[in-house]
């Protein structure tokens, strides 16, 4: 019966990030106090999960830009099959230390305190954040679907982070009220979680499917018709059409290009 494994690099290190904040504070005109605030961060020992159940790469697709494959495909049905080193087993995730996961935000404030006790606020904070490897759980099952294929499973390519939220607005209002009570008003907005698009079907045949039907790797983006092979020819205008209509699609496409994670 095969059943998933998981066990550290005995070389593994608890993960560690390096930091670096810049901030400065302004008096404006009109009693108004500017804030600037940096802050960027590094992985230096971030947590990968590879399968090393698997033999490792056994070629790449003849198409896709040289998607790298796991194993094969049944020339019939085009299902896959992994390449394992021990078939009685299913994954055997080892977790390792990665690096280069980073991020940065700039945030800009802008208060003011009046004289009854008033204060007010508006904050914008814009965040570019990218990983490798998103962990959103305590189960390596779960860790090891949760951020889409971008290259080889040994070493993915720095993407934008599923933890990422590139736009953020805080407003801040407080006043006195009778009694010695204070009365506050907080309101936040942010973008929205990051999301990729992904294949149906095992494309990489690496046997790894978040879902039954749904696998981990990220699209592929044809730069025309024949850069990409369909059962019906005539669909691509209608694929095409779709492409073009969404910003995370339509440009760069071809090899080198990666499927950005909108927000």
């Amino acid at each position: 019966m095969a059943f998933p494994l998981a066990y550290f690099d005995p070389d593994f290190h608890y993960p560690r990030t390096l930091k670096v904040a810049f901030g400065v504070d302004h008096l404006l005109p009109g009693g108004i106090v500017g804030t600037l605030d940096f802050l960027y961060s590094r992985g230096v020992n971030t947590v990968h999960l590879v399968d090393v159940n698997l033999t490792g790469p056994v070629g790449v697709s003849a198409g896709e830009g040289g998607r790298t494959l796991y194993g094969s495909f049944d020339p019939v049905t085009g299902e896959a099959t992994p390449s394992r080193r021990s078939n009685a087993l299913r994954w055997v995730f080892e977790m390792r230390n990665g690096s280069g996961d980073r991020s940065y935000s700039i945030t800009a404030v802008l208060g003011k305190r009046f004289a009854n006790g008033t204060e007010l606020s508006a904050a914008y904070t814009y965040t570019d954040a990218r990983d490798q490897m998103g962990m959103g759980a305590d189960l390596s099952g779960i860790n090891a679907g949760s951020t889409p294929v971008n290259g080889s499973l040994e070493q993915r390519d720095l993407a934008t982070s599923w933890w990422a939220r590139p736009h953020k607005v805080t407003l801040v209002a407080t006043t006195n009220l009778p009694l010695g009570f204070r009365f506050g008003f907080t309101y936040a907005g942010m973008s929205g979680t990051a999301y990729t698009y992904v294949l149906n079907g095992d494309p990489n045949a690496d046997g790894f499917r978040p879902f039954p039907d749904v696998s981990d790797d990220a699209v592929y983006v044809p730069r025309d018709a024949g850069d990409i092979t369909l059962a019906n020819p005539a669909q691509f205008a209608a694929l095409d059409r779709y492409i073009r209509g969404q910003p995370c699609l339509r440009e760069p496409a071809g090899p080198d290009h990666e499927p950005e994670q909108l927000p």
